[in-house]
């Protein structure tokens, strides 16, 4: 609206947000070229795209053009915008907080709405340390339902599997006192965010030893930050 009451720029979206924006719908005013669609995006004029920082969204069809960086961990299907409800969920940067198990490999929590931990440009131990705090804090209000008193982790308390070397380290630790559960926490903040060497050796034989050998934790648990 401007001074005198009048609308200015309006955009109708259908649930996908494949409308054109109205720039003119008052007569008689100047046409106002704005680009903002849904939150986080801006139309490109050019691809007829829509940026959404870290992968560009087409309205016509409702999806990525690109792939979700963490690849299957995301979903089955990586272009999907919001899991295909628009009218429930958003995406600022293009990305969602998703949770992974180790030990079964799939995806035990989504959720399209959670803000990343930090900013966009932040350092690399800037995301690592805003994305390990809030993953603490997720966990301790209930986040994870039976896992609890999460806490920071120091120690190389991973071993390799038998005939390998090289400990790893969780970012945190947490339990399930009823059950008598044991888990491992980690937190990757970031596009290029991934497991180390050590951490790809010992994770799996860590929560899925070979025939004989002990389980170290009955699982760890991913948190993805984009």
């Amino acid at each position: 609206m401007n001074a005198q009451g009048q609308s200015v720029w309006r955009w109708d979206s259908a649930p996908f947000g494949d409308t054109e924006a109205n720039e003119q719908p008052t007569g008689g005013i100047a046409s106002l070229p704005l680009n903002l669609r849904f939150p986080g995006q801006q139309h490109d004029r050019e691809t007829g795209t829509h940026y959404n920082y870290f992968r560009d969204y087409e309205a016509a069809s409702g999806r990525y053009v690109q792939s979700d960086p963490i690849g299957l961990a995301g979903g089955v299907n990586s272009y999907k915008y919001v899991y295909a409800r628009p009218l429930l969920g958003r995406d600022p940067l293009g990305l969602a907080l998703t949770i992974t198990s180790i030990r079964t490999g799939g995806v035990v929590h989504n959720d399209p709405n959670y803000p990343s931990p930090a900013k966009p440009g932040s350092s690399s131990n800037c995301k690592g340390r805003l994305g390990e705090a809030e993953m603490l804090a997720f966990v301790n209000t209930g986040g994870l339902p039976g896992v609890q008193q999460a806490t920071r982790n120091t120690a190389n308390n991973v071993a390799p599997p038998p005939g390998m070397s090289g400990n790893a380290r969780t970012d945190g630790l947490a339990t399930d006192s009823r059950r008598k559960k044991k888990y491992g926490l980690e937190s990757k903040c970031g596009p290029c965010a991934g497991f180390t060497p050590h951490q790809n050796q010992n994770y799996g034989s860590a929560v899925n030893p070979p025939s004989g050998t002990a389980a170290q934790f009955d699982d760890i648990f991913t948190f993805w930050w984009y």
